[in-house]
Formats: structure tokens, sequence, C-alpha cells
């Protein structure tokens, strides 16, 4: 029979997963969730071996029996916290859901046993980076619902977003830390910045523990020799998260522990990502008080978003106000919000609070293959002043595949900011072999959102050829 409180953790369960937005993109919910812990504490076994070569102080893992593993190892884990890892480190909610059999627990002290013989002293930096970067196997990552966003997508967001001046960049869903490494290696082409610097400017949130996990240690292993690995990601959920709070961090450095520094969440030049998405017919499985939290967010920043609104789009409102005047915001977003009902607030978002810069899509390749749902790249602006008039908005349709129009190559940052400065720069719709801008006037546009009842269907500029657009622009 199925007792109560088996009862109130199934629905535990389900409200977590689609709070990740796991509903959508995964099968079987407990199979996703119990890889996702066996990889998290795989995970936090491999990075105390690694981080022992730095800090010898640090016991040697040998937990004993008198106790369920989970407890054993916390005495360990407690030990890095003093130093730094929070994220890798701190409490999850799947340690509340997953049951861990017996089993599985002896599976997890061979594992112990097996790297306890490797003489870690003795491994390279680039070996030991390898060994993280392919710590899933790709057959398995489905099997987890982790789906990593595709980094030449994240290169295109990242063009149009990023400049060498930034100051901190933020990615509010940082999963594995596509977005923060991309934009690491786009900051380490420009500039001279030293390891330490570089991972001061970026900055990640997310829900699950296991993708904040994932998203420290590819950090880290951008330079694993350094001892300032101070990698600012934050386990938890983006919406309970406020500009100017304060969190703190241990700071990671050599001889022992540390007190811990308190830094502002400060505001950012560029919020990117790739926020999960909830269809509608699924949005009855969020439990209710996790949607107040997301309807309250909305509130805060002015907007009244109608029921049924996909997931995505709060992430977009909860982040206006992380974002500097002149701060960009680029997301990888369903493409079901050109058309639907509830975008109607988000398209007068766009002209009231922020600036369109442009919306791309791709007819020869899905942005997100590893799910089923067809995707658009959005990026708008907050402008620097007040009541600054709408720029042109732009539709671009990819005719050629990403890795054909940008060649990987040592100018290859360099041609997706020429691209980037391309779509920016067109005055007039134009149309090449890689691609076609049909471009709308911003004033017109504006007027017409902020006039119509219903949602204005963008969707058709980015199938219509150019003729479409001279002729039916208004």
């Amino acid at each position: 029979s199925v007792t109560r409180s088996s009862k109130t953790k199934a629905v535990a369960i389900r409200t977590y997963a689609a709070e990740l937005g796991l509903l959508d993109s995964t099968e079987n919910i407990s199979v996703a969730l119990g890889g996702r812990y066996s990889y998290r504490v795989i995970g936090q076994i491999l990075f105390y071996f690694a981080l022992r070569r730095k800090q010898p102080s640090l016991p040697a893992l040998k937990p004993g029996r008198e106790r369920k593993l989970s407890e054993e190892l916390q005495t360990f884990w407690d030990q890095v916290r003093r130093f730094d890892y929070e994220a890798l480190y701190g409490p999850d909610r799947l340690d509340d859901l997953i049951d861990v059999p017996a089993k599985a627990e002896e599976e997890f002290r061979e594992i112990v046993d097996e790297f306890s013989k490797y003489d870690w002293n003795a491994l390279r930096d680039d070996v030991l980076g390898s060994v993280f970067e392919n710590l899933i196997p790709t057959r398995e990552q489905e099997l987890l619902g982790q789906y990593f966003t595709p980094a030449p997508v994240a290169d295109l967001l990242l063009a149009f977003t990023l400049s060498t001046s930034a100051d901190a960049v933020l990615d509010p869903a940082c999963g594995s830390g596509t977005f923060l490494m991309r934009a690491y290696d786009y900051l380490n082409d420009f500039t001279d910045l030293p390891h330490e610097e570089l991972l001061a400017k970026l900055w990640g949130f997310d829900i699950s523990g296991f993708a904040t996990e994932l998203s420290a240690i590819n950090l880290f292993r951008q330079n694993l020799s350094s001892f300032a690995n101070f990698p600012r990601v934050l386990p938890g959920s983006f919406f309970d998260r406020r500009p100017g709070e304060i969190v703190s961090f241990p700071p990671a450095k050599k001889g022992g522990a540390q007190e811990k520094v308190s830094l502002p969440v400060p505001l950012f030049d560029a919020v990117v990502g790739n926020p999960p998405y909830l269809r509608s017919q699924k949005q009855d499985d969020l439990d209710p008080a996790y949607k107040k939290t997301l309807f309250d967010a909305s509130i805060r920043a002015g907007i009244r978003a109608l029921p049924k609104t996909d997931l995505f789009a709060f992430f977009v409102y909860h982040a206006l106000p992380f974002l500097k005047k002149g701060g960009r915001l680029a997301f990888v977003t369903p493409v079901t919000w050109l058309t639907a009902d509830y975008a109607r607030p988000l398209q007068r978002l766009l002209f009231e609070e922020l600036r369109p810069v442009a919306i791309v899509a791709s007819s020869v390749e899905s942005f997100f293959y590893s799910v089923a749902v067809n995707t658009v790249l959005l990026i708008a602006e907050k402008p620097e002043k007040d009541k600054v008039p709408a720029r042109a908005l732009k539709f671009v349709n990819l005719r050629k595949p990403l890795a054909t129009l940008f060649p990987a190559g040592s100018s290859y940052w360099k041609t997706l900011e020429t691209f980037a400065a391309v779509v920016e720069m067109a005055s007039a719709s134009v149309e090449c072999d890689g691609y076609r801008i049909n471009v709308l006037d911003g004033v017109a546009e504006r007027e017409h959102v902020l006039a119509e009842a219903g949602t204005r269907n963008w969707s058709r500029w980015l199938r219509a050829p150019l003729s479409y657009a001279q002729v039916f622009a208004l």
C-alpha cells in the first residue's frame, strides 16, 4: 500500500522536477533524479581527492561504517566547506528526496576505495581536467534530464551581450555552466586578466545542487593549479535572490580555514542563459507556493503575468532588477512565446522597460536539439536612460549551421562579434546565403504592441521573405 508519507514525497519529487524543467524533457523522473544524485556524490568524491592535492590538511577520505554513508561523507564535506565550494558540498533538496539502498551505498564505498589507490599528486592537471569534463558520459545525459546548451549557441548570445569591460555576468539557471565557461573563454581571449579576476566576473545560480556542482567543477578546471579558485556559483532558486543581497563565500586561500567573505549580489552587465521551460499543460504540477513565488516576481517587476505563463518568462521578469542600465539580457527561449497569449505582457515589456535588440532563429538546425522544443534566441537591452525611443526590431533567420557561419579558429570570437554588429547596424532588411534579417520600425511596432489587446504574431517575421516584410510591414 502507498503511505501518506510516500504520497507526500511523490508530490515533493514532482514539484522539484517541475521547478527544474524536467517534466517536459525526460520520461522517467525517478531515474533522472536518482541519476543526478548518484553523479553528484561521485563528483563530490572525485573533487575531494583532487582538492586534497592542494590542501593536504584535508583528512584522507576513509568513511566509517557506523552510520549511513551520507552521514559519514558529510563530515569530510564539512572540512572542504571551510575553504570553499559550497555549491558542491552544501545541502541539497535531493538529499531529502532520494532513498539510497544498501547496494548503492556499497557501490559508492567501492568508488572511494578505488580512487584511494591512485597517486593523485602525480596526476597532471590536463588529465584531471579531462576527467572532470567527461564525468557524465554523453549517453547518460539525456537519461538524467541534463541537457547542455551547445557552446556555439551560448557563444552567439554572448557575442551580442558581452564586452571586454563587463564587470559581472549572471546565468540565473546555470546548469552545468556552459554560459559561464564560454564567457570565461571570451574574456580570457580578449583580456589579460588572471584566472581569479575572470572568475570574479562570473556568477551562477541554479535550483539544482547537482547542476551547481557541475558548474563549479567546470569553472574550477579552467585552472586547476590556482588556489584562489573562487567560483561564485550558488545553489538555490533565482527567485529567492535579490540584487544587493549579501552572500558569503569562504576564500580559497592556502593555509587552512578562513573567515568567510561577504559579498553583495551585484548588478550585472549581462544576464544570459537557457532557463527552464514548462508547457501550459504541465503547469498544474507546480506547487502553489512556488507558483506564488513566480507571480510575485512578476508583480515586483510591474508586470501582471497571465495564467499559463511559461516558466522562462518569469526569469525575464525577475532578471530586470539585476541588470545595470545599458546591460543586456540574452536567453534561449521556446518559440511559442512569439504567438502565445501569455506573451502579451512580455512583448510590452520589451518596449517599455527594455529595448529589443534581435530575435534569432535557424531554418537549418535546432538551437537546443536535445529537447523536443523549438527555440529562438532573445536579446534585449536595458536602456541607459528612461524614455529612449524604441530601436528597430531585428528578426534574424540563419540559413546555415552555426559551425559553418562561425568556424573554429583564432578569429572565432571576432567573427561572432562582427556578425552581431552587422545585425545591430542593419537599418533595412537584407539577406544573403548565410542569413536573412527582417527589420521592423521600432516606433511603429511599439505602437502596435501597446495598442493591441492580443499578442502580436512575431513568428511571421522570422519566416517571411523580404518581399513580405516590405509589403506587410504594418
